[in-house]
């Protein structure tokens, strides 16, 4: 494990569209610009593509030396790739996201100020009515849905727990590392953990970027979340 930095930025990968690193590059540009007095990792955690990807690490990680890189074979989920990253890296604060920063690059430096004041473990996002009406029709279904099913859950604590960007410090990395969930639901479980362990817990209200497009779940998926939260429900029940 390398010196431990300042913050650190995980981003799940998986199987990316052509011409996915020169948008990255764009963002990490941005990114330096924005925390150009601290120090930064941007940690790749590439779970398990199909397609070979290797030229393009090099050329991101020759430009940029604040890129590291790493490949797990089998795809397992975005909660393990996720999991694999905070385990292989060391820092004083996290933030996670998705590869094309969907609710852009600016607003990360937000979430690691309001971090970085030592009030609060968490800093999760929080997504209004815009951001529902601009997703297709069953992805819209299956988000309401969840996040519903989240405000119980969570004993009516009303916190947008799906919404791919969060930040977090030390405290939350050992328990969000104690998950167990691979699928997208991971962070209901990890949340429901931090509020169990009485973390501290806030939110910033996001935006997804203008150009931003967003698919619908495959049937897949589908049947994996449901099984992954059929086990949450079991839990609770368990307890």
């Amino acid at each position: 494990m390398e010196q431990k930095t300042d913050l650190a930025i995980v981003l799940p990968l998986y199987n990316p569209h052509k011409d996915w690193e020169k948008q990255l590059s764009e963002s990490i540009n941005i990114i330096k610009e924005l925390f150009i007095d601290i120090t930064i990792v941007i940690l790749i955690v590439n779970d398990g593509s199909t397609t070979n990807i290797s030229q393009e690490i090099n050329v991101l990680k020759q430009n940029f030396g604040c890129v590291r890189y790493i490949h797990n074979h089998q795809n397992k989920g975005k909660g393990d790739a996720i999991r694999t990253g905070l385990k292989n890296v060391s820092a004083t604060h996290y933030i996670y996201t998705d590869l094309d920063f969907p609710f852009g690059e600016k607003i990360l430096y937000d979430f690691y100020k309001k971090l970085k004041d030592g009030n609060y473990d968490i800093i999760l996002s929080n997504r209004d009515n815009k951001y529902y009406n601009i997703l297709p029709k069953e992805r819209k279904i299956i988000s309401k849905l969840l996040k519903l099913t989240s405000y119980f859950l969570l004993g009516f604590n009303a916190y947008d727990t799906q919404a791919g960007l969060k930040a977090i410090n030390e405290n939350a990395k050992r328990l969000l590392i104690d998950t167990q969930l691979n699928s997208f639901l991971f962070e209901l479980e990890f949340i429901k953990k931090a509020i169990k362990n009485k973390l501290h817990l806030t939110t910033i209200e996001v935006m997804p970027k203008s150009n931003i497009k967003f698919t619908n779940f495959g049937f897949k998926t589908v049947i994996n979340e449901i099984k992954s939260l059929l086990k949450i429900i079991f839990n609770v029940k368990k307890k």
